[in-house]
């Protein structure tokens, strides 16, 4: 596969391959597809993330064909997940995905763009999809520690951590003013 856009209602993201050089020496692959998603840089995405989650799409399955219903009663007229994917050959197919069939077995509607099937496939990869943000790939596993300047040791505890602060400020590229927090000093607003 070369690409896959998943639209849901948190927006749309579109992960891409990337033929790399594999680096895991127990494989005898010498290339991979790593997987990034498009508008992000290379660096912020976690890879294993982004390549399980596309891998996992080739796992839909379908339950069960559905008869007599139309795809407005199956959600698929508005679907709260498209699912389009790109094949190396150039050649795509969309999958749309409509209203939970039962909430017992969690399945849902859905049908492939070139047929006019109505099917139910199993939740578990569908919740997944209709969730999915690219905050889910975040390579980021934490942030620079803060340094403390000098004199500001009556606001930390003894392992460095802030205990305390007057104000805290927030500003950078995606902050249009600074976010700025101010200590709460009311006792009988503190819990």
């Amino acid at each position: 596969m070369k690409s896959l856009t998943v639209t849901n209602k948190n927006g749309t993201i579109e992960f891409y391959a990337v033929k790399e050089k594999n680096t895991d020496s127990t494989s005898s692959n010498t290339e991979v597809n790593s997987w990034y998603i498009k508008g992000v840089g290379k660096k912020y995405i976690s890879t294993s993330e982004t390549s399980t989650f596309v891998s996992d799409f080739g796992t839909i399955n379908s339950v069960r064909e559905i008869e007599g219903l139309t795809l407005a009663e199956c959600g698929l007229n508005k679907p709260s997940v498209t699912a389009k994917a790109v094949l190396n050959d150039g050649s795509n197919y969309t999958l749309t995905i409509g209203d939970m069939a039962d909430s017992l077995t969690g399945r849902h509607y859905a049908k492939l763009s070139d047929s006019e099937t109505i099917f139910l496939v199993e939740s578990g990869y569908v919740d997944e999809l209709a969730n999915v943000t690219a905050l889910d790939f975040d390579a980021t596993v934490s942030t620079p520690a803060y340094e403390a300047p000098d004199g500001a040791d009556e606001y930390l505890s003894d392992d460095g951590t802030i205990t305390y602060f007057d104000t805290l400020t927030i500003k950078g590229k995606n902050f249009d003013d600074p976010v700025v927090f101010v200590s709460n000093t009311e006792e009988e607003l503190s819990s």
